[in-house]
């Protein structure tokens, strides 16, 4: 259904009415059909701007977050990347996650999402990042997930924020 504009008092009517509600001004069908000819130009458009947008938008985030930033940006090789899908710090998707989620996630998950919540101190990244091996950060992984799992025990909110226990485990780890 399309609203068209009454010839006669100008209100907003359904095409498909007879004669217009408000004034009663009788609509022929030649009239509906000759008005949405002329409006046909903005039928079918819709949403369509929004989602080629947001589409445009998600793409160019992938392909963003698909970039290696230690090999000049450009994507990783296939051999590489399938041997990263199993690594450590891969998978990790608890960033806003609760204390719910957090409980039943898989170990991988927790350590993975732990490796980037440790590398938010900018001493612990400069180190890794300037070792030039990943593997670096396993420790502080490690000890960001048991500082969290130690937070997230029992008498802990199921709706805390993990992200806060772990602001909260930055601190109290006091990394040098």
């Amino acid at each position: 259904m399309a609203l068209i504009s009454c010839p006669e008092c100008s209100k907003e009517i359904s095409d498909k009415a007879k004669s217009c509600p408000n004034c009663g001004f009788e609509i022929n069908s030649e009239m509906t059909a000759e008005k949405s000819a002329v409006n046909g130009d903005k039928k079918g458009i819709g949403c369509f701007p929004i989602f080629l947008i947001a589409g445009v938008f998600l793409i160019f985030i992938l392909i963003i977050s698909g970039t290696d930033s230690s090999n000049g940006g450009s994507t990783s090789s296939s051999s590489s990347s399938s041997s990263n899908k199993n690594a450590w710090y891969s998978g990790g998707n608890l960033h806003s996650a609760t204390v719910r989620q957090w409980r039943i996630a898989t170990e991988a998950n927790k350590l993975a999402t732990s490796g980037d919540m440790a590398m938010v101190n900018q001493t612990i990244k400069a180190r890794v990042m300037n070792s030039g091996n990943i593997d670096n950060g396993l420790p502080y992984a490690r000890q960001m997930m048991s500082c969290i799992e130690e937070a997230s025990g029992p008498g802990v909110p199921e709706k805390q924020k993990v992200s806060e226990l772990a602001a909260a485990c930055l601190l109290l780890l006091n990394w040098q």
